[in-house]
């Protein structure tokens, strides 16, 4: 006959009672977080599948406050640009009456004045902040990228638009291209047009050659991995002369109509001539804000992609790390339930001192 001492029985009712106190513990605070697991050993797979997808959760919200930024952005750049081609059609207007030949020299002088006072307006609109960062400055975003001097001729970045010459020394502009390459008078401003300034929205950034990271400059990252954000306002407005000496400058061309609506006699010919060079320019300035369209309509179609993709994965975060709240209630439920027949089944077997102290 099997015989179980009365120690043996205790002993074994205090480690079931311990291990229904530690369950009902455990989904007391499973039904306060609702969390399925709280360390690595409870649930080793999904604590290993949760991670990455927390990891991949937190880049797609980095890649969504990135898109946004660059909207904004591309908002701003948009937003500028259409001022300087409001005020181009304002002045196409202005040189038109200016051009009419009942006009004396004093309504043609103010006609001029008025042109000018447009001039000086396109170029604080070209030097529109966004943040701390000017728009139009290409990679160079921490000062104005445009001056104007008091014969109206303008500068970039410190070198004269029609001409390359450097406004502080007098002489032609001088660059060094990383490769040792040297570049000099308009050839700098051929190379600040084609500045890039990248953004990683998702989309992958990698190197020429493949790999992620290791970019020693905007020309390693592959153009088709990023959101390039750069607009250089020589891309805008033009920059150079033509191959008969005119200048492709919307201020430039502005300048010398002014300039010749001033004259005794303008010629009307010429004055033909110019408004047609600076019609063409102002087309240049509508297919540019049609590159900013297409730029942030590719932007926001991606930003609707990322919210999709973090919606998704904080769902199968979610499934993951958290329990339903009524399946926690009712296991916490079912846990004080045997929890509390436990306490009553040691009534029978244990002394009353121990069971008021488990209570």
């Amino acid at each position: 006959m099997l015989r179980i001492s009365s120690a043996g029985v205790i002993r074994s009712y205090r480690s079931g009672l311990m291990r229904s106190r530690i369950n009902l513990e455990n989904a007391r605070q499973t039904a306060s977080d609702f969390k399925a697991f709280r360390s690595f050993a409870d649930n080793p797979a999904a604590a290993t599948r949760s991670f990455k997808l927390i990891r991949s959760y937190g880049k797609t919200d980095n890649y969504i406050q990135n898109s946004k930024m660059v909207t904004e952005r591309l908002d701003q750049v948009w937003s500028s640009m259409m001022e300087v081609s409001d005020l181009a059609d304002k002045i196409d207007a202005d040189i038109s009456t200016g051009m009419n030949g009942d006009k004396d020299l004093d309504s043609r002088q103010l006609v001029a004045k008025t042109i000018r006072g447009h001039m000086e307006s396109m170029v604080q609109s070209l030097n529109a902040k966004y943040n701390d960062d000017f728009l139009f400055g290409g990679q160079e975003t921490g000062e104005p990228p445009f001056t104007m001097d008091e014969n109206y001729n303008l500068y970039y970045r410190g070198i004269n638009v029609d001409t390359g010459i450097d406004q502080k020394t007098g002489k032609p502009a001088e660059m060094t291209l990383p490769d040792g390459t040297k570049l000099e008078g308009v050839k700098v401003l051929e190379h600040m047009a084609g500045e890039k300034l990248y953004v990683d929205i998702g989309l992958s950034m990698k190197n020429n050659n493949g790999g992620m990271g290791d970019f020693t400059s905007s020309n390693d990252i592959n153009m088709s991995s990023a959101m390039d954000v750069s607009m250089p306002g020589i891309n805008v407005i033009g920059f150079g002369k033509d191959d008969k000496g005119n200048p492709k400058n919307a201020i430039s061309q502005l300048r010398d109509i002014a300039n010749e609506l001033e004259k005794e006699k303008p010629d009307l010919d010429k004055l033909s001539e110019m408004r047609t060079r600076f019609g063409d320019t102002r087309n240049d300035i509508r297919k540019a804000i049609s590159t900013v369209d297409t730029r942030a309509d590719f932007v926001k179609t991606n930003t609707t992609r990322l919210e999709k993709t973090s919606d998704s994965l904080y769902t199968q975060i979610s499934d993951l790390t958290e329990v339903d709240p009524a399946l926690a209630y009712t296991n916490f439920a079912f846990a004080q339930s045997y929890y509390n027949s436990a306490l009553k089944i040691g009534n029978s077997i244990l002394d009353q001192s121990f069971i008021d102290f488990m209570k």
